[in-house]
C-alpha cells in the first residue's frame, strides 16, 4: 500500500468516528473525502507524507484520534496542544496563497471557506481556523518538512494553493482551472 493510500485510510477511519457539530458532507463519502485529502497531500514531498503517516501510527498507538482533536480546536471546544510555531507560519503563508486565490478566481472561490472568517461563505469555519486546527495536530517533525516544502514553493514562486486546487480541477477531468471555470 502506498503512503498516500494509508495516510487516507488512517485519516478516513478517524474522521468516521467523530462526532462534530453539524454532519460534514464528505461523511457520507468516502471518495469526496479521499479525493479531497488526496489533493492537499499531492502538494506535499514524500519525506513530509512519511512524517505525517508516522504521526497518524503514533495517534493510533496512544488510541488518539487526530481527527477528533482537530474538530474540536476548530470549535474551540479544548486549548491547544501544540503551541509549534510553525503553525502559526504556515497559517499565514497559507492565508496569503488563499487570498490570491480569492483574488485571480473569485468564482471558482465564491463556495470555499471564508479565508479568515466565515462571512459570506457557504461553511462555519473559515479557512485559517480549520488550517490551524490541522496544523496543530501535527507532530513538531511534520511541520518542520511542511514549512520546507513550503519555502520550497515560494522560492519557486508557485501557490501551493493553487497547485492544489488544479490537482482538484484535474481530478474532476478538467485540464486547467480555466476550463473547469468556462464548463460551469
Amino acid at each position: 500500500m502506498s503512503v498516500l493510500n494509508e495516510i487516507l485510510d488512517r485519516e478516513h477511519a478517524m474522521f468516521m468516528s467523530v462526532n462534530a457539530e453539524g454532519e460534514p458532507e464528505c461523511r457520507n463519502s468516502t471518495e469526496m473525502f479521499k479525493l479531497h485529502r488526496s489533493v492537499q497531500f499531492s502538494a506535499w514531498s514524500g519525506d513530509t507524507l512519511e512524517s505525517y503517516l508516522d504521526d497518524l501510527k503514533a495517534a493510533e498507538l496512544e488510541n488518539r484520534n487526530l481527527m477528533t482533536y482537530k474538530y474540536a480546536r476548530m470549535d474551540d471546544l479544548i486549548p491547544t496542544e501544540n503551541d509549534d510555531p510553525l503553525v502559526q507560519v504556515i497559517t499565514d503563508i497559507q492565508i496569503k496563497w488563499q487570498l490570491e486565490m480569492v483574488e485571480k478566481y473569485p468564482d471558482l472561490m465564491k463556495n470555499a471557506r471564508g479565508v479568515t472568517s466565515p462571512e459570506n461563505s457557504p461553511l462555519s469555519v473559515s479557512f485559517a481556523r480549520y488550517l490551524s486546527a490541522e496544523l496543530e495536530s501535527y507532530s513538531s517533525r511534520t511541520l518542520q518538512l511542511l514549512y520546507r516544502d513550503i519555502e520550497e514553493y515560494q522560492e519557486n514562486d508557485i501557490n501551493m494553493s493553487e497547485k492544489v486546487y488544479n490537482k482538484l480541477i484535474s481530478s474532476l477531468g478538467y485540464e486547467s482551472i480555466e476550463e473547469f471555470r468556462a464548463a460551469e
